[in-house]
């Protein structure tokens, strides 16, 4: 009991802090900047909430991307959900890519701190701040076949900016090469996350649910579809429950899912506000 209560104080304290960093960061951010980077930073019960929908990972090491990393706030969610259970897993690598260079710095001290605080449970942290642009590296680890990329990962955890792509940006042209059609940097960012998951890996993705119906996101639909078995569907049924540091009105959803053949039936949760303790959900054939 003294081993679990340790482990707990442990991880309850790298979440305190990367939250910390999170609510340090949103005041110093530029009104131009966070519109330019459609940046909205995940704050911690949404983080805890995401990473509690992995499933328990049979593998002994995780390689794990974080597109759109901002702090660290679902990185370090992630660590502590692993640690924080019996598995196999003994390393977790994780790439974080952060165009924000003021983010990048808070970025580095959470991945610390995430290495740190897995070694009391023996599980090593190795990781890479990227800062460069996610949708140009990310279509160019694609390779010519449009199947496969020279790189992959195990699991995918993202809170991608919210922007437009315009339909002559250099993002519209990259990721056509690759045969990827979005109207948002959104789509854009989980597109090309699914495309560098491995068979039978796993994501979870927060996104607004513009893309839910219409014509201009049916290419997305389709690629993530084809491509991913959803197993949860988390809504909210207030527009500033997600994000109400960041004063956003939004509609949110949350979904988890694999590459793996689709489940027969899917779990739909609905959440009153942003802490979950009000959640109701019922199981859906996925038809």
């Amino acid at each position: 009991m003294k081993v679990v209560a340790k482990d707990s104080s442990v991880f309850e304290g790298l979440l305190s802090r990367t939250d910390g960093r999170r609510r340090d960061a949103i005041p110093k951010l530029s009104a131009s900047t966070k519109g330019d980077l459609g940046q909205f930073m995940t704050p911690a019960p949404i983080a805890e909430f995401m990473a509690s929908l992995f499933p328990v990972s049979p593998l002994a090491e995780i390689r794990l991307l974080d597109p759109g990393a901002g702090v660290g706030s679902l990185l370090a969610a992630f660590v502590a959900r692993v640690c924080r259970r019996p598995s196999k897993v003994r390393r977790i690598s994780i790439a974080a890519y952060e165009i924000d260079g003021n983010l990048c710095r808070l970025l580095r001290e959470t991945l610390a701190d995430c290495r740190a605080s897995a070694a009391e449970r023996e599980v090593a942290v190795d990781w890479e701040v990227r800062s460069v642009d996610f949708v140009s590296e990310g279509a160019g680890l694609i390779d010519g076949n449009l199947f496969e990329s020279g790189e992959s990962f195990t699991h995918v955890i993202t809170n991608p900016p919210y922007r437009k792509v315009a339909t002559d940006s250099a993002h519209r042209l990259a990721l056509r090469r690759v045969g990827i059609e979005v109207t948002n940097l959104y789509s854009a960012f989980v597109a090309l996350a699914v495309r560098l998951l491995e068979p039978r890996g796993e994501l979870v993705a927060i996104t607004p649910r513009s893309f839910c119906n219409g014509p201009y996101f049916q290419p997305f639909r389709n690629l993530l579809l084809s491509r991913c078995s959803l197993r949860r569907v988390h809504l909210f049924q207030s527009r500033d429950a997600a994000f109400r540091d960041d004063s956003v009105l939004q509609e949110n959803i949350i979904y988890a899912g694999s590459r793996s053949p689709q489940h027969a039936t899917v779990r739909i949760s609905s959440s009153f506000g942003p802490s979950f303790s009000r959640t109701v959900s019922r199981m859906v054939p996925f038809s």
